[in-house]
């Protein structure tokens, strides 16, 4: 999977669960699990439907915008992919999804955090 690059048309969102989980095993350079990250979210990204419509890929994708500023230490990146995620969380009436990520939301804090980031990482299904 290394060095495959999904064709125009393949379904690409496999590759960035493969990514997201080879960016936060034990032993990566900071670097390398930035790239792997960045990787990550063009691949959710590439099969997220467009226009305002936003669906669990987008959210994948601010998702990976987490990790990559929580590895790479970029506190701009952190604060807007806190934001993100803040909006796709929003309570919603008849959805659990709030209630679901809340207390690994709350934990992510203000700056960079590799732990915090993984616990909100781990939480989301068949990461």
């Amino acid at each position: 999977m290394e060095n495959a690059i999904p064709e125009r048309h393949r379904v690409s969102h496999p590759f960035g669960f493969y990514l997201q989980a080879t960016a936060r095993q034990l032993g990566r350079t900071s670097d390398d699990a930035v790239e792997r990250f960045q990787r990550a979210s063009r691949f959710f990204l590439h099969d997220a439907p467009d226009g305002g419509h936003p669906n669990i890929q987008h959210f994948l994708a601010d998702c990976m915008r987490l990790g990559e500023a929580a590895w790479g230490g970029g506190a701009l990146l952190w604060n807007e992919a806190r934001q993100a995620l803040a909006r796709r969380l929003q309570p919603c009436p008849g959805s659990g999804l709030y209630d679901y990520y809340a207390d690994v939301f709350d934990g992510l804090g203000t700056s960079p955090d590799r732990a915090a980031a993984d616990a909100f990482l781990c939480r989301i299904p068949f990461f």
